[in-house]
This record gives C-alpha cells, sequence and structure tokens, in this order.
C-alpha cells in the first residue's frame, strides 16, 4: 500500500528529472543581455529550469553586482535558495525560515536605511494572494512608496522584477508608473527549451488575464533615488 501511495510522486520526480537532463542537454547554456553573455539558471528548486526564475535570478545577481551591498534588503525570500552568500535583510511575509523577517512590506519599517533593495516576482501577490476576499488595487502602489520613501537610502537603487499578465493591477502599475529610471523586458524566446531574449514594451503580449499556468514575459525595473 505505502508503494502504491508513493508512486504518483515517484514517477512525477522521475517526469521532472527526465525534463531537466534533456533541458541540460539540449538547451542553450547562455543568453545575451545588451551584448553580454550571461548563463541560464539551472537549478532544479522549484523547476526553476523551467520557468521564468531561469533568466530573473541570472539577470538580478548580474545587475547587483555592480552596486553597493552594504545594507541590503531583499523582499522575499527567493536568493536564499540559489545559494547567493551576500549578507542581507531579507522580509518575507508568509515564508517561515531562518534570518527571514515575516512582516508587510507595505507597513515594514527600521531605522536602516539600505542602499540596496532587491525584489524578485514578489511584489506581483500584493493585494491579490493575501489570503483577504477583496482585493486591494492599490497596495503595490502603496508598497513602491514606503520603500522608495522611507527604506531606500539617499543615492540607493531598488531593482524590482515582476511578471507581465499575472495580476492586472501590476500589469497597469507597469504600463503607466514612472518611478523606474530604466525599464526592460525579457520575452520566452521557446517554450520547449525555455530559452528567452530581451524585448521591448511593444513586443508585450498582453492577455488582460491573471495567473498563467506559465509565465512567458518579465519586467525589470530599476530605480535610482536622487
Amino acid at each position: 500500500m505505502h508503494i502504491l501511495k508513493l508512486c504518483p510522486k515517484l514517477l512525477k520526480d522521475f517526469i521532472y528529472k527526465f525534463i531537466y537532463f534533456i533541458f541540460k542537454l539540449l538547451r542553450p547554456k547562455h543568453f545575451f543581455f545588451n551584448g553580454k553573455k550571461i548563463q541560464y539558471e539551472n537549478s532544479f528548486y522549484n523547476t526553476s529550469f523551467f520557468n521564468e526564475r531561469t533568466v530573473e535570478i541570472p539577470m538580478v545577481k548580474e545587475i547587483i553586482s555592480s552596486y553597493k551591498r552594504n545594507n541590503f534588503l531583499e523582499i522575499g525570500n527567493v536568493l536564499q535558495h540559489y545559494n547567493y552568500p551576500e549578507s542581507r535583510v531579507i522580509v518575507d511575509k508568509y515564508e517561515v525560515s531562518q534570518n527571514v523577517i515575516n512582516e508587510d512590506i507595505e507597513t515594514y519599517s527600521t531605522q536602516t536605511k539600505f542602499n540596496l533593495i532587491v525584489s524578485i516576482s514578489t511584489l506581483e501577490h500584493v493585494g491579490l494572494d493575501e489570503g483577504e476576499m477583496v482585493t486591494d488595487k492599490d497596495k503595490l502602489q502603496r508598497c513602491i512608496l514606503n520603500i522608495s520613501n522611507n527604506l531606500l537610502a539617499k543615492e540607493g537603487v531598488l531593482i524590482v522584477t515582476l511578471p507581465v499578465n499575472y495580476n492586472e493591477n501590476v500589469d497597469k502599475f507597469i504600463r503607466e508608473n514612472t518611478i523606474f529610471q530604466e525599464k526592460f523586458f525579457m520575452k520566452k524566446d521557446s517554450l520547449l527549451l525555455n530559452t528567452w531574449k530581451k524585448v521591448s514594451f511593444d513586443d508585450l503580449t498582453v492577455k488582460n488575464r491573471s495567473k498563467p499556468i506559465l509565465i512567458e514575459e518579465v519586467f525589470f525595473g530599476i530605480y535610482r533615488k536622487n
């Protein structure tokens, strides 16, 4: 009986590992961004090799490598799962883990001002996936204001990634918000091999729906506080 119960899990693990093997064998190891060759993230964790994390993680690591990280805040406990060694404060409302502060970023406050704040595909959940019955359409904007006004140091840098077509309010924010001095987009180029390429805003496919099965487009925003 125990073996029968284990079969679905064993089959699922086998399928994932088989797909993982095929990906590593057939998919190009690198993608190009602004003429620079960057290696895809091939982690098996959370099937990252098969979703948007495959470009988000290496691109964010590449971007933040050029900034001061002595006071570093991460919103959403993401980099910890990808062997990122830099010391930082981590705020995640829900994930219980060592050295993670379980607070809402909308109201989180501290005496520390951070030189670098990073959020990797986390803020699209605020006001949407928080268990409340009513969607809070304005919460993302309030979170960004708290981050930029109260948490980010003068001359500090905020780096945010957000999936497109996951949350209609986020899509509107991406279209209309002008806080980010730099914006760029990555789009899935091949569904089969999960390859990605840089595209312009006009190349995005706005589907006016929430929570798709697969994320096919990702927004990257960089804000430098004067």
